[in-house]
């Protein structure tokens, strides 16, 4: 059977179509898996409090206009860490701060800062 459109057929049309529907839902299976490895991830982690240092912040705008934003904080035994953080955190946290960081795994969960 062939279509007028340049001598493709419909079978071969109606394969192609089927290939990039399967790709789409293994990359959507994908995606899903991986935020829910990463959420059970970070619930299965100690909550922690240390003495922090706030040496870095910054924003990313994703393609469809969602801001998300990043603090990084050095931690009292030298490591670093940047967590992501509500718009409200963000707001009020300024490089150069000192305080308590309360985190889980990869979740930020607080910061107050020293005065």
């Amino acid at each position: 059977m062939r279509a007028g459109m340049g001598g493709i057929s419909i079978a071969a049309i109606l394969l192609i179509l089927g290939i990039v529907i399967l790709v789409i839902v293994v990359a959507v299976i994908v995606v899903l898996a991986v935020v829910l490895s990463k959420g059970s991830k970070n619930k299965n982690m100690p909550q922690v409090t240390v003495n922090a240092f706030v040496i870095g912040k910054r924003e990313n705008v994703t393609p469809d206009y969602i801001a998300l934003y990043y603090v990084a904080f050095q931690l009292e035994n030298g490591e670093r860490v940047e967590l992501c953080v509500d718009g409200a955190s963000y707001g009020v946290i300024v490089e150069g701060d000192r305080g308590l960081l309360t985190f889980q795994g990869t979740r930020f969960l607080g910061f107050q800062r020293n005065y």
